[in-house]
């Protein structure tokens, strides 16, 4: 999209802004993630009628899947 002469770039979904009780709103990173912890599902929001939408993986699996896709490898 064109704003003005310049070319609009809209900001990466992975970049996250994190509004604290207080107000603050500056941009956080996480780390010292457990590679091997299992992302699934609260048990109580999957049923027949809504069933799990996104495969069981690890966080590490995860991880490793955003940087090849940012990355390329």
């Amino acid at each position: 999209m064109s704003v003005g002469r310049t070319m609009y770039s809209p900001p990466s979904s992975t970049l996250r802004a994190i509004a604290a009780a207080s107000g603050d709103t500056r941009s956080r990173s996480f780390v010292g993630v457990d590679y091997d912890v299992r992302l699934e599902p609260i048990l109580s929001c999957v049923s027949p009628e809504r069933p799990t939408k996104y495969e069981v993986i690890t966080a590490g699996e995860y991880i490793q899947g955003q940087l090849s896709a940012i990355y390329g490898h």
